[in-house]
């Protein structure tokens, strides 16, 4: 039965590889390798890799715009009313130092009255009937909040606070998740993540995608290229990418670019084709859930979130709203499946 099911994937992974008539297989990047002037050179890695889980939150203030067909970051350079401004930070004061949340609310309310658009003082007024346990009215202001400005990635935190603490736990764990993807490595919004995961009764993600590879260029001549088992096809292709002449040009990238979405959609194509012969106690819940964004159809939503968004969180302004919905789907749906 193990070997039926290694065959299925084995077979349908091309096929649920939205690019993959385009892509380079195992086998064509091992051919490339064999015929290369350059000696790659073949070891186990020993001991682990670690993981970069260093803090690294997104800017704050910035709008999501649409040019054309692509989508960017924009610095919110409004000028606001000096006044409105002033009520804000008054509002902020009574809200958080005083923790007055009535006083706070009428401060919030004469800075909207001035700038209707001020989405932190539409989120102040939410967090002001939060503090009074009025979760249901802090969720219609919080969800206003979100219309103006939906990557202000604290509206949803805020929202997801309520929503827990209403008991409504599948909402809870979706607003966090959004948080999650538009501030992906920022230590409070995983802290709380995990938490409201906890609370929901679903297993914590404190795992990340660590490649267990170790690619060093010797000389011009020669490559080392050290690997755990699992991940010998990914070595490979990182490889091919990296040092052999031609490769990364073959695909339509220039020489001198740095790593693209290309790059890595290939390589964890790659990857996918290889686990299929592995076992699948050598597989970490990286693999695994690799494997089921490959079955689910949500390659693309892994890459971001496990590669993409780690490597650059700012990358979220570059997915328009309902990829980032998206990949929420697969944070709940996929990885939400994998323990540690």
């Amino acid at each position: 039965m193990r070997n039926m099911l290694i065959l299925i994937f084995f077979l349908c992974v091309p096929l649920l590889f939205s690019q993959a008539p385009s892509l380079r297989g195992p086998e064509q990047v091992l051919s490339a390798l064999e015929k290369s002037a350059i000696d790659y050179e073949l070891s186990i890695l020993q001991g682990t890799i670690a993981a970069d889980t260093s803090h690294k939150p997104n800017p704050f203030g910035y709008y999501q715009i649409q040019k054309g067909n692509a989508f960017e970051a924009k610095k919110d350079d409004k000028k606001y009313d000096d006044q409105a401004l002033a009520y804000f930070e008054q509002a902020e004061a009574q809200l958080l130092s005083a923790k007055n949340p009535v006083k706070a609310r009428e401060l919030y309310n004469k800075a909207l009255g001035l700038e209707p658009d001020l989405y932190t003082a539409i989120s102040g007024v939410g967090q002001t009937y939060a503090a009074q346990n009025n979760h249901t009215e802090a969720i219609t202001w919080f969800k206003k909040a979100i219309t103006k400005n939906f990557m202000y990635a604290y509206s949803h935190r805020l929202l997801a606070r309520s929503y827990k603490s209403k008991s409504m736990l599948d909402q809870a764990v979706r607003e966090i998740s959004i948080a999650l993807v538009l501030d992906r490595r920022h230590h409070s919004v995983i802290k709380e993540f995990n938490e409201i995961r906890k609370a929901a009764g679903l297993s914590v993600q404190e795992w990340a995608f660590t490649p267990q590879i170790r690619i060093t260029q010797i000389n011009k001549q020669k490559v080392k290229i050290e690997y755990q088992d699992p991940w010998l096809a990914y070595a490979l292709a990182k490889a091919a990418w990296r040092y052999e002449p031609g490769f990364k040009e073959a695909a339509g990238v220039a020489a001198n670019q740095g790593v693209t979405m290309i790059e890595e959609f290939e390589c964890l194509y790659n990857l996918a084709v290889g686990l299929a012969k592995i076992d699948d106690n050598q597989k970490s819940p990286a693999l695994k859930a690799l494997e089921e964004a490959v079955w689910n159809d949500m390659v693309y939503e892994y890459l971001f979130f496990e590669i993409l968004l780690m490597q650059n969180p700012f990358f979220v302004y570059q997915i328009p709203r309902e990829g980032i919905e998206k990949i929420a789907d697969y944070i709940i749906n996929v990885r939400g499946r994998q323990t540690q």
